[in-house]
């Protein structure tokens, strides 16, 4: 039975789709969290520095030049990383499922492989004495 279990064993980690799907599976879940975590805290600083209203300035030309203030800039660079960050966080999402569906179904293939071989044995087949 422990050579049964040591031989899919080798056959899942040796199966293209489960080992990339595994690998895509923890590489999104590093980004779901990542992009969340730091989600949370570039919203905080959103909340924190409220957008200042901007006083133009006409020029001669014709063109506004706004009067761009620290305040302003930290809140615009503030909100680019909220839009960056929940891109990043929902593409670990996906790349979460993807590689549970990728691993799910590298592992049916070498279950049904070993059970096409006849390697597929029920507990009771394998003790000692069974008939």
């Amino acid at each position: 039975m422990t050579e049964h279990r040591i031989s899919t064993l080798r056959q899942l980690t040796r199966h293209p789709l489960f080992t990339g799907g595994a690998l895509v599976l923890f590489l999104g879940l590093a980004n779901w969290i990542v992009g969340s975590t730091k989600l949370t805290q570039y919203r905080a600083l959103v909340t924190a520095t409220a957008a200042p209203t901007s006083d133009r300035v006409m020029l001669s030309s014709g063109f506004t030049f706004s009067d761009v203030s620290e305040s302003h800039e930290r809140h615009n660079i503030a909100m680019a990383k909220v839009d960056y960050y929940g891109v990043v966080a929902i593409a670990g999402e996906l790349l979460v499922f993807v590689g549970l569906a990728l691993t799910c179904f590298g592992y049916f293939q070498v279950r049904a492989s070993a059970a096409s071989a006849g390697e597929n044995k029920t507990l009771l087949d394998s003790m000692p004495g069974a008939t």
